[in-house]
């Protein structure tokens, strides 16, 4: 078998990799197994400061759970009065106006504007 170089790359078969990710499921599950682990997806709405379930579930009480949030990606305004909101656009329009950007400023690319370190 030749050697392999650093940065080569290596062919694997479909069903080489089935069979990879298939024992990373049982190995997985075994390890759920040994720490007397639940997985279990819930839905739940929050409320008051405290998260309730939508469905019932079979969880000992004062069971620790890990919760991964999943929520909307829109943020509700803080502000829902329509003639507050109208005020504040009015507000934030005339500074950008009283403000604006210099004719000589730098202009920034994509990349820079997006920088992700």
């Amino acid at each position: 078998m030749p050697q392999k170089a650093a940065g080569d790359v290596l062919q694997v078969s479909a069903a080489a990799l089935a069979g990879v990710r298939y024992l990373l499921g049982w190995i997985k599950v075994l390890r759920d197994k040994v720490e007397n682990r639940m997985n279990a997806v819930l839905r739940a709405v929050y409320r008051n400061g405290v998260f309730v379930p939508e469905t019932g579930c079979a969880l000992p009480e004062n069971s620790q759970v890990e919760l991964i949030v999943q929520g909307p990606i829109v943020v509700p305004p803080s502000v829902a009065n329509p003639q507050e909101r109208a005020r504040i656009r009015k507000r934030v329009v005339e500074r950008m106006r009283q403000n604006p950007v210099p004719a000589g400023a730098p202009r920034f690319s994509r990349e820079q504007l997006h920088d992700r370190r």
